[in-house]
Parts: C-alpha cells; sequence; structure tokens
C-alpha cells in the first residue's frame, strides 16, 4: 500500500510523520497561483544550541534554518518544529536533536526528539518534530548530536524533479539519472509565501526508480504558497 505522508498530519499520524521531508537535493520554483488563505502561524525561531560530536564534523559545517507552525489538529492546537539543514562539508554526516519549547519566561513548555536525518556532502535536509498541545512557543533551545558516518546511499544525489505547481498541488516529476536504482525514497516539498516564509511541507514515498526512468507524483497543498522547494530522502532513516 501506498504511504502518503503530509507533515501537517498529526495524532493517530504521528509514526508515519518520522519518514518525511528531509534531503539529498533540491529544486526551487515559483508558483504563478495560489491557495486560499493561509490558516497557520509561522514563526522564525531563535536557539540556545549544545553540540555534540564525534570525529571532524561541527555545527560550523552546516547552514541550518529554523521554523514553528502552530497546527490545528484533532485534540487541540500543537506546535511543530522544523530544521532545514545544509551540509556544507566534504564529510558525509548523521544529525539527530533534542528540543525544548520555551515560553517567552524561557519556561520549557514542551520536549521531543527529532528525527534523524543523514547528509552527504552538499546535501540539504528538512527534519522536523512536534510538540503535542503546547501552544504559545516563544523559542526552542536544542541539543544537536553530529557523527561521520559512512551509511549514505549516493543514488538520491542522482535524482532530479520537475514540479508543476497547481492551486491546491504540485505535480513531481521524478527522474533517475544514475546507473543504479534509486530505492525507498521520499520526495518533500517545502511551500514557501510570497514573502519567502516557510509555511509547510508534504511528502510521497517512492519505493524504487530504475535507472533512467521517470515517475510523477502529485504533492498535496493544504495552504496558501507562492513557490516550493523540492528535496529527496533516503526513508531508511
Amino acid at each position: 500500500m501506498k504511504k502518503k505522508i503530509a507533515c501537517i498530519l498529526f495524532a493517530v499520524f504521528v509514526i508515519p510523520m518520522l519518514f518525511g521531508c528531509s534531503s539529498a537535493t533540491n529544486t526551487s520554483v515559483t508558483s504563478e497561483q495560489s491557495m486560499e488563505e493561509i490558516t497557520t502561524t509561522t514563526t522564525a525561531t531563535t536557539t540556545t544550541v549544545a553540540t555534540t560530536t564525534t570525529k571532524a564534523v561541527s555545527e560550523s559545517d552546516l547552514d541550518i534554518s529554523e521554523y514553528l507552525l502552530e497546527r490545528e489538529s484533532f485534540t487541540g492546537t500543537s506546535t511543530w518544529y522544523y530544521l532545514v539543514v545544509k551540509n556544507n562539508s566534504t564529510s558525509i554526516i548523521r544529525l539527530s536533536y533534542n528540543a525544548v519549547a520555551r515560553d517567552a519566561d524561557d519556561k520549557a513548555i514542551g520536549a521531543a526528539d527529532g528525527f534523524p536525518i543523514v547528509l552527504g556532502p552538499g546535501g540539504e535536509a528538512i527534519t522536523f518534530t512536534f510538540f503535542e498541545d503546547v501552544t504559545g512557543v516563544d523559542h526552542v533551545s536544542r541539543t544537536l548530536t553530529l557523527e561521520e558516518t559512512d551509511k549514505f546511499r549516493p543514488e538520491i544525489s542522482n535524482l532530479e524533479a520537475e514540479p508543476s505547481i497547481n492551486k491546491s498541488n504540485v505535480v513531481v516529476t521524478i527522474t533517475n539519472n544514475g546507473e543504479k536504482a534509486a530505492t525507498n525514497f521520499y520526495v518533500d516539498v517545502l511551500f514557501y509565501d510570497k514573502d519567502g516564509n516557510f509555511v509547510d511541507c508534504s511528502s510521497e514515498k517512492i519505493d524504487e526508480l530504475l535507472p533512467g526512468a521517470s515517475t510523477a507524483k502529485q504533492i498535496e497543498a493544504y495552504v496558501k504558497y507562492d513557490s516550493v522547494k523540492i528535496l529527496f530522502s533516503d526513508a531508511q532513516w
């Protein structure tokens, strides 16, 4: 059965959440038409950071952007925390983290572990977690754990995405330009508004794409948006 993941899903969809919205390559395009009014709140976070590393990697090797989105769900309103990470080093890096949500008085009001990601040299990824039934988050303190690893499948770096943007979805055509089959990966679509603010992400799993082959996936858009970035992720993580 096809497993489809939208990053806004919550509650009973928490376990599938752990498999989508991270990447190794990206494509950015701009929409000529947008959806209706955005119903989510987007807030850039400020953080205090502690980092544990092994070998020669450090946070200075990464570009990290952070976002908070408050979402309505079946049980109430919760806050999602996203990290978009780019690896500027020549190493393969595995990243995991713990996040603590804090209010304006710096009081801890929620905590969660983020799903680990693996980035090859030059790779970019989105990873996320959420603070269940927590609102009023002013900032997030996070602890990163970074380590060098050899557990990386370079086939994902040979994928190419061509998006067709529509009012309620993005149709992404994926082509494998490599010499080996790409298996068990996700195509992740990051949505941005007209001011370049991150407003959502959605993912679709692909089991296998043979060398030279193409496939198309329809990724639903649940918010108003103006442009998208396409990322690919290894689903084994």
